[in-house]
This record gives structure tokens, sequence and C-alpha cells, in this order.
């Protein structure tokens, strides 16, 4: 445990707050959900969490809130019919399955699903079922030609591919497939291409032309949920399943993981928040070799697996395995059932997304140096190249920039196996639609792309070296064309004062009950006026402030995590200090046992 009365010896060197060039905005109300959320008899500070957030109007706020199986839209998508009869027909007739995966966290957990479901649930004999996950580093995104050529030279051949988290913009290599014998069903949740989804294959998507399922905000993982859930009832109706069979229910927490990792809406989904809420049920309750082995990893004795141990460890673990290196451990992690083999994989993960995190400071560091010419010359948005960066961090970098300097940004390092070529990813801020961005790139320069996609929040493409100068100066067209100067810079949005009183775990758990927070419906960031009564740096490079806060007759204790540049640097506030800071209301767990910790966001001001 922290001793909080322990001080640093040393007088350190107060610095300017960065906060000073930080717009801090505090959130508008939307007085039809105020009024519902006082209704539903949410004390006054959940109350106004709830109104200053994007939370659709269309359904009762409790059923959006804590959504029951009962909300779940039925899986009405645009091909959905003819793609679950296809499926059932492969698992009917014994025939050879191909799973394609993304990747990333939502397209693993989706491959998760479809293995799980086909094996498990559909009784699909395992040495039918063939997984091919492309390679970040070596084959790029999507369905590419690499993993076409593997799937084509697969003995005995494959029947039928289904793809996960991908698919929309692979006609090229879905028309290959088709040629050799091989039919695609894709299921997918990414922009369509402005030429339509592809013709070859039977595209399951619910943002393309024509699809009534209400909600477009769902992730990949859930859409090829969505397609089992259909084949289910295809396989009940010709007598392949019994009518009693069980539901689907029992992957509800790859769903979870998919759908928070991915980023998609938890505020304007119904249908997300149930899955991660009956997602995190099941992981809490441990039933799986996966979760057992994580506990460790993701949260202290005693307390509950939240939104934020996905989001911020499982998530960026998953993840950092296809930043660096071969994929497949995520799926054989996620589907391993030996606690042993369990352990090593995590263990294995957890090493990696160790070295993903000082790689990506370092290229975070340079990246920003960089930035700082486009920033001062007024720029709206921020492309950057690093000739030795490293492709796998490319996302985390360009959210590293955005979230620095509140601008739409790209990052840019060479191809790790095409000389000549750079591949980048994109991040945005609010108001800035990054699919739209990188079509207005290519509608203005129509020979640039070697490709890209993406959608709202982010996307990728790749071009030749050369050609960096002719993208950088497009893409700030479009982010000129798109933005106003008032939405550029960093901005924090708060949820109000929070008084000393409200400095309580009776606060904790009311915020809690609003569980999970994710995109759209992040966790409240609250103003609250404090004294600084004690502080020293901590952490394995002592960056990080461990404070003793007063806030009104109260002491609490606080974390400001990255408050100092560097080891040694100067300190943002001295002991001494009345401040008002922007702050997190946090529980902290140790041995079981429960207490207030604020998370220190920022200061605003002296009070």
């Amino acid at each position: 445990m922290v001793d909080m009365n322990k001080q640093d010896k040393r007088t350190p060197t107060v610095s300017t707050p960065i906060i000073e060039s930080t717009r801090v905005i505090e959130r508008a109300l939307d007085p039809v959900l105020l009024t519902r959320a006082r209704e539903l008899g949410l004390p006054e500070v959940a109350a106004r969490v709830v109104a200053g957030r994007p939370v659709s109007h269309d359904r009762p706020l409790g059923s959006i809130l804590w959504p029951s199986g009962n909300d779940l839209d039925p899986p009405n998508l645009k091909n959905m019919v003819e793609a679950s009869e296809r499926l059932a027909t492969a698992v009917e007739a014994g025939q050879r399955i191909a799973v394609c995966l993304d990747y990333d966290a939502d397209g693993t957990d989706a491959g998760a699903i479809l293995v799980h479901v086909l094996t498990k649930n559909f009784c699909v004999f395992p040495e039918r079922v063939h997984v091919e996950i492309g390679h970040r580093l070596k084959d790029g995104y999507g369905l590419t030609d690499a993993m076409a050529d593997r799937l084509i030279a697969q003995a005995p051949k494959i029947d039928l591919a289904v793809t996960a988290d991908m698919g929309s913009s692979d006609q090229a290599r879905i028309k290959r497939l088709r040629e050799a014998g091989i039919e695609v069903i894709v299921t997918d949740h990414h922009e369509i291409p402005i030429d339509g989804p592809p013709a070859d294959a039977i595209c399951v998507n619910p943002v393309q032309e024509g699809c009534e399922y209400p909600d477009p905000y769902i992730a990949g993982c859930a859409v090829a949920w969505l397609l089992c859930c259909a084949t289910r009832t295809r396989l009940i109706e010709r007598g392949y399943l019994r009518e009693d069979v069980p539901t689907l229910s029992d992957v509800f927490d790859y769903l979870s993981i998919g759908t928070l990792a991915d980023c998609v809406s938890i505020a304007k989904s119904a249908n997300n928040r149930f899955f991660v809420q009956a997602g995190l049920r099941q992981m809490q309750q441990q039933t799986r070799a996966p979760w057992r082995a994580l506990r460790r990893y993701m949260s202290k004795e005693g307390e509950p697996i939240r939104s934020d141990a996905i989001q911020f460890t499982l998530g960026p673990m998953l993840n950092a395995r296809s930043r660096l290196s071969a994929p497949e451990a995520m799926l054989d992690f996620l589907l391993s059932e030996d606690d042993a083999e369990a352990a090593g994989l995590a263990a294995l993960l957890n090493e990696e997304n160790t070295r993903r995190k000082t790689i990506e400071r370092e290229l975070t560091n340079r990246a920003k140096e960089l930035a700082q010419s486009q920033i001062d010359r007024g720029d709206y948005s921020l492309s950057v190249y690093l000739p030795d960066g490293h492709s796998g961090v490319h996302g985390i970098t360009a959210s590293r920039l955005t979230e620095a300097f509140g601008r739409p940004a790209a990052v840019f390092s060479p191809h790790a196996s095409k000389p000549g070529v750079m591949t980048g990813s994109l991040r945005t801020i609010d108001g800035f639609h990054v699919r739209d961005a990188l079509q207005f790139v290519a509608d203005r320069i129509p020979d640039l792309f070697l490709s890209f996609g993406g959608h709202a929040g982010a996307g990728g493409c790749a071009f030749e070296e050369s050609r960096f100068d002719q993208f950088s100066q497009a893409f700030e067209a479009a982010a000129n064309a798109a933005l106003k100067p008032e939405q550029i810079g960093p901005r924090v949005k708060t949820d109000g004062v929070l008084l000393p009183d409200d400095i309580s775990l009776e606060t904790v758990d009311t915020l809690l009950r609003l569980e999970p927070y994710g995109r759209d419906f992040d966790y409240p960031v609250f103003e609250a006026d404090l004294e600084v009564v004690s502080a020293r740096p901590v952490g394995q490079e002592p960056v990080h402030l461990s404070l003793q806060v007063r806030a009104g007759d109260a002491l609490h204790r606080a974390i400001w995590f990255r408050a100092l540049a560097q080891p040694g640097a100067d300190w943002p506030v001295a002991v001494g200090t009345k401040a008002r800071f922007l702050v997190e209301l946090k529980d902290n767990w140790y041995r079981g046992q429960r207490s207030i910790n604020l998370l220190v966001r920022d200061l605003v001001s002296p009070v």
C-alpha cells in the first residue's frame, strides 16, 4: 500500500500546467434525457451523466441503459436469410468451412465466436473448420491476396469461407476465391466502398444500403454472432438441431470484448450495452480458462471485472500480439480450455503488450515533435511519417496525437514487406469522419492509394513513399472542409462540479450502476476543488504523482498518471496548492477492501 504521508524530500519545481492550452467544456445536458433519468430514480449526479451523452430517444431509457435479451433486435440484416441458409447447408453436409479473421481484437473475438459455435453448438468436426488470420505486418488489412492464396492452396479443398470483421472492400480477392470454387459469406461492419459491396459474396453488413437492421453501431463480432443465431434457426427448421437446443448466449463474453475493444457506440446501441453487460457477468463467473488466467492482470483481489478492464487491459493485450508478430496466439488464448495453456498464453500476451508500450512511447514522443511544426503553422490535421517507425503501432500513435493536439491524425511508416510503400493509420476527433476523408483524398487524387478503408472513427491506407506530401496536403484540405476553428485543439468534456460530499463510495456505486462505459458513453470527468496535502512520484519510471488531497474536511487518496514529462521533470503542482482539478471518481481495491481513489486528469485553475 502506498504510504501517503511519506513525502518526496526534494523541493520540486512547479511547471506551468499544460491544461492552459486545453479547452474545458462542460457537457450540454439533454433536457428530455435528464427528465427521464430522474423519473427512473437515478441520483442527480448519475442523471446528469446520462443526460450529457448521446443516448437514443427511440426506446425507454431503462431498456437502453439496462437492456434484457428481449430488447435485442432480431437478426434481420440484408442477405441474412441467404447467408444463414448457405452456412446451414455447409454444416449439415459436412463441408469444409474456412473462418477468415481480421487480426484485431474485434476480428479475433468474431473468429472465436464462429469457431466455438460451429464446433461446440453445431457439432461440426474441428478438422472441418480451417482458420485463416491475416498478418498485420506481412499481409495488411482485409482479405488479401496472400490470404486468398493460402485458402486456395488448402487440401482438402475449402467449400465455404466466412469472413469476420472484414471483407466488404475485398471484391477482387473474393472473385478469385469464387473462381477457385470457394463460396464466400462476408460478415463485417465497416463502411461499404463507393462501388458497393462485393458482388461475388453474400454480404452481411448493417451499414450497407438497403439493410433494415436498425442498429448500425454493432461491432464485427456481433454481426458474426447474428449470423450464427440465424443459422441456428435454419438448422432447427431442417431438423439438424433439436428445438430445445440451447441458445448462443454462452459466447456473450467474447461479444463483450470485441464490442469494447473496437470502440463502437455504447450510448446509441442497446444491443451493444446488452452484449457487454451480459459478457462481463459471464467473465466474472470465470467459467473459461482464459478469464481465470487473466485475473492477475485485469483486477485486484475482490474487484469485479468492469468495462475499463477490457478497454485498457485485455483489449490492448490481445491487440499487442498482432501489432508485433503473428496473431494466432490471440485466438488460441480465447479458445483455450486448459488452465496451464491459458496462463502461458496470457503471460505471452502481457509480455508483448509491455514491449508494445515501450515502442509506442518512443514513437509517440517522436511523432509529437514532428507534428509540432504543423501545429505552429495552424494546420487542422496532422500527417506524420516515421521512417524507422513500426506499422503495428500506427493506430495507437495516431490516437495519442489526436488526444494531445485535438486534430485528426495520420501516422505512417514503411510497409513491412513492400519496399517503397508506406502504410498508415488514421484517428479522429468529433465532427470528422475518417472514411469520408479518405474518400475525399481518393477523389482529389484518384491514383494515390494502393488501398484504403475504415469507418467514422478510424481508418488505414497505403501509397508510395514519394507521394506523402500529396496525401498530407489533400488530408489537410479534407480537414479544412469538414471542421471549424472552434473544433480544433485539445478539449476535455466534464460533467460539472463534484461537491466534497459527492466524493464517496455511494457516488462511485451510483456511477458503476451505469456500466458499461465506452465510446459515446465515456466515464464521467468532474471538476473538483482540492488542496494538495502530500505528493510524491511513483511508478517503475517515476512519472506519476501519488497524492493526498483535501476536499472540504475530508482527505482522499489520488493518483495523477503521467503528471511528469519525464523522471525528475517539473511538477505541475506543489504541496499546499489549492486548485480546481479534473478528476474521475474511482474506487481502489486493496486486499479485498474498497476505498475512494481520485484519478486526476489535469489541473484547471487555482481556486
